[in-house]
């Protein structure tokens, strides 16, 4: 059924969608507000430790939201 209706191809579109949401989100919108420094002040490994954390968020709430279908 995941293959029928193409449900891999709608997986990893979702995931690439949301994730480029919730980073221009935490890189753009936080330093926007003040809430955050721009990203060129935080430092190689706090934006890698960001981008996996926020790669491991978008993969498990797609993962979550696709379960439910």
């Amino acid at each position: 059924l995941f293959y029928l209706f193409d449900f891999a191809t709608l997986f990893w579109q979702a995931f690439a969608l949301l994730w480029v949401i919730v980073v221009v989100q935490g890189w753009i919108v936080l330093p926007a507000l003040g809430l955050a420094g721009p990203v060129w002040t935080w430092g190689r490994r706090a934006v890698v430790t960001e981008l996996l954390h926020k790669i491991i968020y978008a993969f498990a709430t797609v993962s979550f939201f696709f379960l439910l279908l």
